[in-house]
């Protein structure tokens, strides 16, 4: 089962169902978790990386969306940018999940938009 480390986590831990190597990039690595959820309308899943991995052992995860409607197992997926081979346990915390409330849009079509301050600027043009 997902756990809360403390009382103060935004997400729940994720943890693999089976032992995995991950080999140094290029190539990922599916883990398995052996959940599946159920979330009532209006909800999404959030999967995020655990920092400790990351600065630790060099190991990202794919960020990724559980829409409500999805009933399948969570399954992840890893990145070792280290040198060498990296063991996963059983057991092993390996990601968290933000359960997160979605607002209904509509999406409307026109070739128009409002101006604003940053306009179409891109990548660095606020300069921040």
């Amino acid at each position: 089962m997902p756990t809360r480390a403390t009382s103060g986590s935004a997400g729940f831990d994720l943890y693999t169902i089976e032992d995995v190597e991950l080999k140094p990039i290029p190539g990922g690595t599916t883990v398995r978790t052996g959940i599946a959820v159920e979330l009532p309308p209006g909800y999404e899943i959030q999967v995020r990386g655990r920092s400790g991995l990351a600065f630790r052992d060099d190991i990202i995860i794919h960020f990724g969306t559980i829409d409500q409607d999805y009933r399948g197992e969570i399954r992840l997926r890893l990145w070792n940018l280290g040198a060498k081979p990296k063991w996963i346990k059983r057991g092993e915390r390996v990601a968290q999940m933000i359960v997160k409330k979605t607002e209904e849009v509509c999406l409307i079509e026109t070739s128009e938009l409002e101006r604003s301050e940053r306009g179409s600027g891109g990548f660095g043009h606020t300069g921040r």
